[in-house]
């Protein structure tokens, strides 16, 4: 793979003192939510981020006490330009460590991608009663033979049963209602389902102990692709479709982590080569998701009986869960089509540019429709063009 980046401005973005005094305003923070995992395979073990974090001897933080944190004192500290909150009780070296971080993040954000400052992951959210982040639940719903590709999204915003009769893929979700009850109900009425829930998601969001076991790389992939989606929405004022805009969110968070790990920890460790691998596996993982849908679709269109049509159903999702084990039927493939059907058209635009920085620009005056997208970025990806036939890119 080339790599690109703008050597001289990462360098100069991690140059300065990484702590300087902060104010004792808090935000208000929302939420955010998490890129879907690029695969089931578990990413090689990584350095640590105390391992490449050197904290100052003494921590500028000031006190105060927080009415929307669900705790009695807070302490408030800046790295790198970023000002981060925490209850007292829940400071340790650990959230120091990723508080520097991401800070660090931010910065590269700003001075070499050219994204505005977001209030993403400025808050760490425990898990103690009181304070748990909110969760958002999903569930995929596919009626028999459905293609599943343009799901109707439905927001359910009170706890209720929801029991409509669907005709076409649906999306639900929820941050009061946990689905459960609609996913037995509609399984039982025979459709595919699929269920899941997150606790980051939205525009604006708080760091979770889960997001800080994460990897080094990972952590940056996390953070960045939830900063591009709120320079999106928030700052450019754009609403694309959501295969265009997970799917570029999903470059930038991995191709960025590539371009930070290489210059700012280096090339020859473990973070880069498994930063390296989860750009190129995600790549992997979008071909997968689109032959397999493809191979979906043939059997749908196919002319076959009903009993015939549903083995060969069997027999296709029998084959994706021996290399994907999430991916057990037509609505589990329709949850991951968003995050994947046109990221290997935005990955072959990226490895014609310069860096992630080119590709950024970009995306800045990126059409919304996704018919305008597509052909927007088949003009810079030195003649590549999409086949909305095949779903693959042809250079």
């Amino acid at each position: 793979m080339r790599l690109k980046y703008a050597a001289a401005a990462i360098a100069a973005a991690f140059s300065m003192n990484p702590m300087v005094a902060a104010d004792n305003n808090t935000p208000q923070i929302s939420f955010c939510k998490e890129p879907l995992p690029s695969s089931t395979t578990e990413s090689p073990a990584s350095e640590p981020v105390a391992s490449i974090v050197q904290l100052a001897a003494e921590n500028p933080f000031n006190s105060q006490p927080s009415s929307n944190m669900g705790c009695e004192e807070t302490q408030t500290f800046t790295f790198y330009g970023s000002t981060f909150h925490a209850c007292k009780d829940d400071v340790n070296q650990q959230l120091l460590n990723t508080f520097t971080l991401i800070g660090k993040i931010k910065q590269y954000e700003k001075e070499v991608l050219g994204l505005e400052e977001t209030l993403n992951y400025l808050e760490y959210r425990s898990n103690r009663p009181g304070m748990e982040p909110t969760t958002v639940y999903l569930l995929s719903i596919v009626p028999e033979n459905d293609t599943a590709l343009d799901a109707v999204v439905v927001g359910i915003a009170t706890d209720r049963e929801y029991r409509e009769p669907l005709t076409v893929a649906t999306r639900l979700n929820s941050t009061v209602d946990d689905l459960l009850d609609e996913e037995a109900y509609y399984r039982a009425q025979g459709y595919d389902v699929y269920r899941r829930a997150t606790s980051n998601f939205g525009l604006g969001c708080y760091l979770t102990p889960e997001l800080m076991q994460r990897a080094t790389e990972a952590i940056i992939a996390v953070v960045l692709e939830e900063d591009f989606h709120s320079n999106v929405r928030k700052n450019w004022h754009k609403y694309p479709k959501p295969d265009v805009e997970e799917s570029t969110a999903n470059l930038v968070s991995h191709a960025g982590a590539v371009e930070i790990v290489s210059q700012y920890i280096g090339e020859d460790t473990e973070i880069y080569r498994s930063a390296v691998k989860a750009l190129e596996d995600y790549k992997r993982f979008s071909l997968f998701v689109v032959d397999a849908y493809n191979d979906y679709e043939a059997i749908l269109t196919g002319g076959h009986a009903d009993e015939e049509r549903q083995r060969l159903t069997d027999e296709l999702f029998e084959r994706v869960k021996k290399t994907w084990p999430s991916i057990t039927n037509p609505a589990a493939l329709s949850d991951r089509l968003p995050y994947t059907r046109l990221f290997p058209l935005a990955y072959a635009v990226y490895e014609h540019q310069d860096n992630v920085r080119a590709f950024v620009d970009l995306m800045k005056e990126m059409p919304d429709s996704e018919y305008s997208a597509i052909g927007y970025m088949e003009k810079y990806c030195n003649g590549c063009s999409y086949s909305p036939l095949t779903r693959h890119v042809i250079e």
